[in-house]
């Protein structure tokens, strides 16, 4: 055989071996990128799910941080009141749709204000949790800590309480504290991660079915190996599979470590990796025998030096010898050849300069820049800074990349929704925006900022360009500037001209500065005040322990505000005022003076005084009124004890004469008789304790409201019975007491009987009904009647002092004028529903 077609027999079968090789080779290429890039598509997907987890978990701290700061969630926790806090807590679980609960915890331990989700995610009041102490549970020992703890998933011991049943929840609780001290109380949150992990995993899942696999899994497996959460649309999952491939990590929620797991299935995966092997035999196959028909009409020519030296200028070009040239001989297709390779490695080699020029010229543009640069994707994630940032925050490159840009501004910033990136993303640009960054070390660094978008050729946000000159110096200079420009003069006349009195002390309590109404007021001149101690102004009770404690609290504080004090005058008069004080800084963080400010209340004060009598006097007028109205009741009340006292007595006169005493009836009429004179005893006592007149007003008793209605029926009962009502009471069963004056709460119930005898003087079967009970915070009494009504369009006026629906010389006008006060100074309301013919319904509703 000759040699070319033994040649052509090795070429081919060479052909067949490497064609074999490239194939298994591509292949297994394609199998290992297509993992590899499963791999890194799902440790993303993966990292994303703990990023997201992160950032959750932080906001929920800053939140819980935020609460733990607002003036009236710690005004609360220092009055111990906790009205006017839901609102606070309504609106924020409003917000976030995921919370549990929230509640506010004092510093004994016991939740005194809440606000909950039900089980189909609606904000409701938080009844349930309000009284719980937290010393029962292991919130209390992580909650002595000063900072924000965060418990276990599935430890939550009062999501039941509220109804819910959610195994993936966790709770938050930071203190609240003020200065250094111990924590007044808590912030306690409670966070459903199972909804919010949900709605994670399925948009992972979704993602990962588009992108690799139509079949993706992704599944959240507790220390126990069950499924907890899973998004699988396609089977159930029901255990580990040898026919899915799983990758694995651990997310962490306190103490407890959860698996999130994602699997896809093997034969889906490998598909492309099939039809790639599929075609590749059969494009060897084809190639075979075209290479066979041609290499037998080529190898006839003499052409294997000339494909030689192609192959050489093939591997220079590999190498990266741009410049290499092949030797152009001929006029044939291999000469053309040769020359298309010379021009293509011309091209390269130009384009490849000019390209390294634009790089190297950016760059040393970039790194030349006094100005801060970022670069960040469209939702502002950085992915490139320059070195003057890198030098202004303290950070390294590699710690910005990557980072979402929330990372280079201050808290303050922070609070500014996408810190003003919505302006840019529809302008545009942002030109020259004052903004504060915040270096490595917490220093605050203002800056003239501005950004700009990055269009692709489609015109979509390819990302976002941000840069900043710092302007540190720019605002001392303003600052300094303006700190010189304020006039002396101007200031000097507007401390002169206030009306209130004005007091300016250095840090040791020695006054610097009096103005007018100070001197005015007080009875010195100026010359007699300034470079003494302040102490002189104040009365003996508030001097005592001013410089010790007052004074220095003050300065700890940083202000006080509308807080009732007594000066004392130069001729020893005391004057009684409304304080203010606030600690003037310096430049150093400390403190330059204080200022204090006060107002002369003494003609405020003896009105106050002047209308307290007036009400004494009226509630006392309005009681002699009321036992004027109810006399003849009691003085049925009291004959029928005596009634029954005399027959006994004349009995027993009658039965010693006669000789017939018998000791042992006697003895047992004698415990009626006195049973008799204590029922007298009770009812003389009471109308005393009620008819007194109250001289100082006194809300310090606890109050049992069914007894205020018992003492009530001693002076009434007798009445209601004569006038043949019947008397119906619905009181529920262990009613919280409340703080209050009993005395006063029992003129309000005397008024309401009056007035519904009245009303029912006319009925044949006449009826009142008493209804007591709690609900939502709040203890309710219900006086109704079946008498005649009230017309509406008196029903707006009946609390009006004076107004009487009664006949002339039947009423005052004033009983429920004062009842509504007594009822408001309680902290309660009073309403009234009424329709002429059916009746009448007081509604008492005191707030605890």
């Amino acid at each position: 055989m000759k040699i070319i077609p033994k040649i052509s027999l090795l070429i081919i079968a060479a052909i067949l071996l490497i064609m074999g090789g490239v194939g298994f080779f591509l292949i297994r290429s394609t199998q290992n990128v297509l993992n590899k890039q499963i791999d890194l598509h799902l440790t993303e997907h993966i990292d994303m799910v703990k990023k997201e987890i992160l950032n959750i978990s932080e906001n929920i701290k800053g939140i819980t941080k935020t609460l733990s700061h607002h003036p009236f969630i710690r005004k609360a926790l220092f009055l111990q009141q906790s009205r006017g806090i839901n609102r606070i807590l309504n609106d924020t679980i409003q917000i976030y749709p995921f919370y549990n609960y929230i509640m506010i915890v004092d510093s004994r331990g016991d939740v005194f204000a809440a606000s909950t989700r039900d089980a189909l995610g609606n904000k409701i009041e938080g009844e349930q949790l309000l009284g719980k102490n937290i010393r029962e549970n292991i919130m209390y020992s992580q909650a002595l800590l000063k900072e924000t703890v965060t418990g276990n998933i599935g430890i939550d011991p009062y999501l039941r309480l509220i109804g819910l049943k959610r195994d993936i929840s966790q709770w938050f609780i930071t203190p609240v504290i003020e200065r250094g001290e111990e924590a007044r109380g808590w912030v306690v949150v409670s966070y459903d991660w199972g909804k919010e992990i949900s709605l994670m995993l399925h948009e992972v899942e979704t993602g990962l079915r588009e992108e690799i696999d139509n079949t993706a899994e992704v599944l959240l497996v507790d220390d126990k190996g069950e499924i907890i959460v899973e998004n699988s649309t396609v089977v159930n999952v029901s255990g580990f599979s040898s026919e899915r491939l799983y990758k694995e990590d651990i997310l962490e929620f306190g103490n407890s470590r959860i698996k999130l797991v994602i699997s896809y299935n093997k034969e889906e995966i490998d598909k492309p990796a099939i039809e790639m092997r599929n075609y590749l035999i059969a494009i060897g196959l084809l190639i075979t025998i075209l290479l066979s028909l041609l290499l037998s009409l080529i190898l006839h020519k003499t052409i294997l030096k000339r494909l030689n030296i192609l192959h050489k200028g093939t591997d220079e070009m590999i190498k990266g010898e741009l410049q290499y040239r092949l030797p152009e001989t001929g006029d044939d297709e291999i000469s053309d050849l040769a020359k298309a390779f010379n021009h293509m490695g011309e091209s390269l080699h130009n384009t490849l300069g000019e390209l390294t020029y634009e790089r190297d010229f950016v760059r040393n543009i970039i790194k030349s820049m006094i100005d801060t640069l970022v670069v960040a994707t469209p939702e502002a994630r950085i992915i490139s800074v320059n070195q003057a940032i890198c030098n202004l925050l303290g950070y390294s490159e590699k710690e910005l990349t990557g980072q979402p840009m929330n990372i280079l501004f201050a808290e303050e910033e922070l609070e500014l929704k996408d810190l003003g990136l919505n302006e840019l993303l529809t302008k545009g640009f942002i030109s020259n925006v004052e903004k504060i960054y915040m270096s490595k070390e917490g220093r605050k660094i203002p800056v003239l900022f501005s950004g700009a978008l990055m269009l692709d050729n489609e015109g979509d946000v390819q990302g976002i360009v941000c840069a900043a000159q710092d302007i540190t110096d720019l605002k001392r200079a303003e600052e300094k500037l303006r700190k010189t420009t304020v006039s002396r003069d101007y200031m000097d006349n507007i401390i002169h001209s206030m009306i209130n009195m004005l007091i300016v002390v250095t840090p040791e309590a020695v006054i610097q500065t009096v103005n007018q109404a100070a001197c005015h007021i007080l009875g010195y001149n100026e010359e007699e005040l300034i470079g003494r101690s302040v102490s002189m102004v104040f009365a003996e009770e508030e001097n005592g322990g001013f410089k010790a404690k007052w004074f220095d609290e003050l300065v700890e504080r940083g202000s006080v505000s509308n807080v009732e004090r007594t000066y004392i005058s130069k001729g020893g008069k005391d004057i009684a005022v409304l304080f203010s004080g606030s600690v003037m800084p310096d430049g150093d963080g400390g403190v330059q003076g204080v200022v204090f400010v006060a107002q002369d209340i003494t003609v405020i004060k003896q009105m106050e005084e002047e209308a307290r009598v007036k009400e004494i006097n009226m509630l006392a007028i309005s009681k002699l009124a009321t036992l004027g109205e109810v006399a003849t009741g009691i003085a049925h009340e009291i004959n029928q004890p005596l009634a029954y006292i005399s027959g006994f007595i004349q009995n027993l006169e009658i039965a010693f004469n006669e000789n017939k005493v018998k000791p042992e009836k006697v003895k047992e009429k004698l415990k009626r008789a006195y049973k008799q004179v204590g029922r007298i005893t009770d009812i003389i006592q009471h109308l005393r304790t009620f008819g007194r007149k109250d001289r100082i007003k006194s809300f310090n008793e606890e109050i049992v409201i069914e007894e205020v209605l018992n003492n009530t029926l001693l002076i009434m009962g007798e009445r209601i019975r004569l006038n043949n009502i019947q008397l119906t009471k619905r009181i529920a069963e262990d009613l919280p007491v409340f703080k209050g004056n009993a005395n006063q709460m029992e003129q309000v119930f005397i008024n309401l009987f009056q007035n519904a005898i009245d009303a029912v003087s006319s009925i044949k079967e006449a009826e009142i009904k008493i209804n007591m009970y709690y609900n939502k915070g709040a203890l309710i009494t219900e006086f109704s009647d079946n008498g005649k009504g009230i017309d509406k369009e008196l029903q707006s006026r009946i609390f009006d002092p004076f107004f009487t629906t009664k006949e002339v010389g039947q009423g005052t006008g004033l009983g429920l004028s004062i009842v509504h006060g007594i009822v408001e100074e309680h902290n309660g309301i009073i309403a009234c529903e009424s329709e002429v013919g059916k009746g009448t319904t007081f509604k008492i509703t005191i707030h605890l």
